[in-house]
C-alpha cells in the first residue's frame, strides 16, 4: 500500500452545505445520495454527478495530492 492511507487513484474529498467532510470512495464520483450523517444534508450525487449544493474538501484533496493521491478524474473535480 502506498500513498494517502494507503491508496493513491481512490476516494476524494467533498464537503456538505454546512462544511462537513466525507469522501467518495472508489473512483471519487458520486453515484449515491445519502445525508450528512453530522447535519442531515444532501450529500454525494448520482451518475458521477456531485449534489450541486456540495463542494471539494480542498484542505483535504491538497494534502492527499502531497501524499501521492492522483487527481480527480471528473470535470468537476479538477483544477485543485
Amino acid at each position: 500500500m502506498s500513498g494517502f492511507l494507503g491508496f493513491n487513484t481512490r476516494g476524494h474529498f467533498y464537503q456538505c452545505p454546512n462544511g462537513h467532510v466525507y469522501v467518495i470512495t472508489e473512483c471519487g464520483g458520486a453515484m449515491v445520495e445519502s445525508k450528512c450523517p453530522e447535519c442531515g444534508c444532501a450529500i454525494g450525487g448520482r451518475d458521477h454527478t456531485l449534489n450541486n449544493t456540495n463542494a471539494r474538501a480542498m484542505d483535504f484533496e491538497n494534502i492527499g495530492r502531497d501524499e501521492g493521491l492522483a487527481d480527480n478524474p471528473f470535470a468537476w473535480g479538477r483544477g485543485a
